[in-house]
């Protein structure tokens, strides 16, 4: 599989015979031929898989953009799309043994096996690819912020669970923005920085959206401030649980361990750590670093909102202030007015598609002389009294918009790699 700075080779089976699996996979990948049919055949399943990305769910989409622009060193797939019909298989061929001749391995063995087989794996594996000087610090991912400490990190984490539930039943259940709606912390490249992610996907104007989560974050500064010393405590618990919590099976733990070998911290006991560290986390220290990195009013708040906006327009609807309006003229004109009838015979919530109120009136004016203005000032009505929500957005003032991608990446500063954050005396070393 491929991996930012290289391969990924996951490989699972009966423990007996994994060194033999392990020795086969790896000469086949050294004795790599490229076919050009068969290059060919990849090409065009992801040049397919690449374009339909972006015919997904627009807030996997968003995720994929925010991403993009907080990672020091990552391609778009505008940009490799661009790419890809012109390699050839004798480029291929000349990458493979590039990437072959930079090596650093990394190497997690988990299971039903002992460490002395799994130092034969590591063996075996070091044999068939060798080593090459390649620092092992050049294959971590980088942030483009500034890195943070364990204190920071585990306060973020509690802040973020307290105010995932509020933000569902506000945003969702109250009002009903979209049913996508969700808060959850956000790990960046390399891992050793995190953020806060709000997710909402509506048929509501991004703008608009992104005002409802401003007013729903400057709500939370109350009740944060309400939040008795056992409803924090109650918090604090939920949180430890969830660290502490035994993985449910060998695949959950080996993704544990493998993020840790990724990044290159090697910190496998962080949520054990992370869990100690929290006992001694405040309600003041979860309040402070609301007001300073996630209220509206903070100067020194980093925020990064992605908007998407559908392609396909949305039809368009009638509002009750367009139809109470529409209403008024129609008594003005001497029409008598029967407001359920209407209602009635479109059904729904008393708010129809444009379209569909037209016509309904098209049909009842039949006889009258003034059926044609009246009917004129429908979508002038739409367009003056919108849905809230569905008006066109406007440029707020005091927001940075980027319009060049990569001039803004050029702005930021890498963060800095921290490198080991633990070190085990008894991980096995390179021979080379």
């Amino acid at each position: 599989m491929s991996h930012t700075s290289g391969l990924y080779i996951s490989i699972s089976g009966y423990n007996d015979k994994l060194s033999v699996l392990v020795r086969k996979v790896l000469q086949t990948v050294k004795s790599l031929s490229v076919k050009s049919e068969r290059l060919a055949v990849m090409k065009e399943q992801t040049q397919r898989e690449w374009r339909n990305f972006f015919l997904g769910q627009s807030y996997t989409i968003s995720d994929y953009f925010g991403r993009y622009l907080l990672t020091a060193d990552q391609w778009t797939l505008e940009e490799k799309l661009k790419e890809l019909p012109s390699i050839t298989a004798t480029e291929i061929q000349t990458h493979v043994e590039r990437l072959l001749s930079q090596v650093n391995l990394r190497i997690l063995v988990a299971g039903n096996i002992y460490k002395e087989e799994a130092l034969k794996i590591a063996d075996i594996a070091q044999d068939g690819l060798g080593v090459s000087p390649l620092s092992a610090v050049e294959l971590n991912d980088r942030a483009l912020i500034l890195p943070e400490d364990q204190k920071l990190r585990v306060v973020s984490a509690l802040l973020t669970q307290i105010l995932s539930e509020p933000a569902f039943n506000i945003l969702r259940t109250q009002e009903q923005l979209g049913y996508i709606v969700h808060c959850a912390p956000w790990s960046l490249a390399g891992s050793s920085e995190k953020g806060l992610r709000l997710v909402v996907q509506s048929e509501k104007t991004p703008g608009y959206l992104e005002e409802r989560v401003e007013a729903f974050l400057d709500g939370m500064k109350s009740t944060l401030e309400s939040m008795t010393e056992e409803e924090f405590s109650e918090q604090k618990s939920g949180l430890e649980r969830k660290w502490l919590e035994k993985d449910k099976n060998l695949s959950d733990e080996t993704s544990y361990f493998v993020g840790h070998i990724t990044t290159g911290h090697w910190d496998f006991l962080r949520r054990v750590n992370d869990a100690r560290l929290l006992k001694s986390v405040t309600k003041e220290d979860a309040f402070q670093l609301f007001l300073s990195h996630v209220h509206p009013s903070s100067a020194t708040r980093s925020k990064l909102s992605v908007h998407m906006v559908s392609q396909k327009p949305r039809p368009k609807k009638v509002s009750l202030a367009a139809s109470q309006a529409f209403d008024a003229l129609l008594r003005e004109a001497g029409i008598e007015v029967d407001t359920e009838a209407w209602k009635k015979s479109l059904g729904g919530d008393g708010i129809p598609l444009a379209t569909d109120f037209a016509n309904y009136w098209k049909q009842v004016f039949e006889t009258k002389e003034n059926a044609a203005k009246l009917l004129d000032a429908i979508p002038e009505l739409v367009e003056k009294y919108p849905i809230p929500g569905e008006s066109k957005d406007v440029p707020c003032s005091g927001v940075s918009y980027i319009k060049d991608l990569k001039a803004f990446k050029a702005g930021l500063t890498p963060s800095v790699d921290p490198g080991p954050m633990v070190q085990w005396g008894d991980l096995p070393v390179s021979r080379f």
